[in-house]
């Protein structure tokens, strides 16, 4: 049997990277882009979020969700789904928060608002990619297996 853990865990960084991205993409066009444009008039600095950002930004999440794929995949038996989630969401999310609540010179609003979303982008990014490997770990039937399965 090959050895697929390394594609099963790119598969759930990509699973992670589509979840996350659309949570925010959601959060991006819904309310935070309003509060972010504000936030940038009155603090008379540019919105971050510009294309050349977003360049760099979309495959750093591919590195992020890759590597809570692997911690996930590598501890399946160590707890459950939700709790390795949640650990692997708050390894990534405290240091962003705290990263955010320094670079940015953003009303605290503003960081409160980003940091709500990007636990729950996290969060849920995280969860749906344990899920995954959950399924993706599953054996396939064998051709006996089906075959058995056909006749009956």
């Amino acid at each position: 049997m090959r050895d697929t853990k390394w594609l099963r865990r790119v598969l759930g960084g990509i699973v992670w990277v589509a979840v996350y991205n659309s949570i925010w993409g959601i959060a991006g066009l819904g309310f935070m882009r309003r509060e972010w444009t504000m936030a940038a008039a009155a603090s008379g600095q540019s919105m971050p979020w510009t294309a050349e950002f977003l360049m760099v930004w979309v495959p750093l999440t591919l590195v992020f969700g890759i590597a809570i794929a692997a911690y996930l995949d590598s501890a399946p038996r160590r707890g459950s789904t939700l709790r390795l989630a949640v650990a692997a969401s708050l390894a990534l999310w405290v240091p962003a928060t705290i990263g955010m609540a320094f670079w940015a010179t953003f009303s605290i609003r503003v960081i409160v608002l980003d940091s709500t979303v990007n636990l729950l982008a996290v969060f849920l990014a995280s969860l749906a990619t344990g899920r995954t490997l959950v399924v993706f770990r599953r054996p396939s039937m064998s051709h006996e297996s089906r075959r058995h399965d056909a006749e009956v």
